[in-house]
């Protein structure tokens, strides 16, 4: 059927351009994919042999055919049971090096509330560089006193701002101080648990142009010595980590977020038992194996 194609190509295409719109086409592809198995269910060109016409296409006989749709539903069941396992034990976030996790709720962690609350209460102004992860709740809170690098709808942006900023978090060493100097960054706001903030808090920590002013399980705010004039300086702020005072749902993710924060500053001491700590928690938690591992 060419409309239900044209539909299928159209949500896969939108799927492929960005990730967020994934649902979108599961949802439609499953509906298509019944509807197709449940017409592939009559005998195929049935219709033309009982009529008396040639056909140069093989007839599905009906007990072949059931014994395909009882193999397809079981491979179709047992598939969507480990899925659901996994998503439920929250091994397919881990996999995916998700920030993620199965359950009901606001999980805090994910929102840099602590570091925006600060870079307001300081009034610090100026141009940022954000995690594009966080940028989202950066133009919520913010906006329009402040305005984002970027956020997670990365299709607006183009492919050549996009490069440039993989290839800044991906490689800071040699590209931060050109986009830097190019977009007069003044303020830095990353996450300790973000695959994009990791190469940046391990540089801008050393770099003796960038002081870390902020730091907690959510964020990570350093500002530019350079652009940053004498009488805005603010007192550092970092928060302890006090486990038994974090809600249980955000207790993992919080004791890796300050784990990754002294791995990538080289606090080794610090970080070496809060992975143990989440490996008590979960045990099939492979980044914490893996950061545990490199310390050593």
């Amino acid at each position: 059927n060419f409309c239900r194609f044209f539909v299928y190509i159209v949500f896969l295409y939108i799927s492929w351009v960005t990730v967020r719109n994934t649902a979108f086409f599961a949802f439609v592809g499953s509906l298509i994919t019944i509807v197709n198995f449940a017409n592939g269910r009559k005998p195929f060109m049935a219709n033309s042999i009982e009529a008396g016409l040639k056909s140069f296409l093989p007839i599905i006989e009906p007990k072949i055919l059931k014994i395909i749709e009882y193999g397809y539903t079981v491979i179709l069941v047992i598939f969507c049971c480990a899925m659901s396992y996994s998503v439920i034990t929250n091994r397919y976030y881990r996999f995916e090096k998700a920030m993620q996790q199965f359950g009901i709720g606001k999980v805090d962690i994910f929102f840099p509330t602590g570091a925006v609350d600060f870079i307001k209460k300081n009034n610090i102004t100026g141009n940022i560089f954000n995690d594009a992860l966080v940028g989202g709740y950066f133009i919520w809170n913010c906006y329009p006193q402040r305005k984002v690098f970027i956020d997670g709808k990365m299709e607006v942006y183009g492919e050549d701002f996009l490069a440039e900023y993989k290839s800044v978090i991906d490689n800071p060493d040699v590209y931060w101080q050109g986009l830097a100097d190019k977009y007069k960054i003044d303020y830095a706001l990353l996450h300790p648990i973000s695959p994009h903030s990791k190469n940046l808090i391990k540089y801008l920590y050393k770099n003796k142009n960038w002081i870390l002013s902020y730091f907690d399980e959510s964020g990570v705010v350093f500002l530019n010595n350079l652009r940053i004039p004498a009488t805005c300086w603010v007192m550092p702020t970092f928060r302890e980590l006090d486990i038994e005072n974090y809600p249980k749902a955000d207790r993992l993710l919080t004791v890796m977020s300050f784990a990754n924060f002294f791995l990538y500053t080289e606090q080794y001491q610090k970080a070496r038992p809060l992975y143990a700590e989440v490996l008590k928690i979960d045990p099939d938690f492979a980044e914490a194996y893996i950061n545990l591992g490199a310390i050593f």
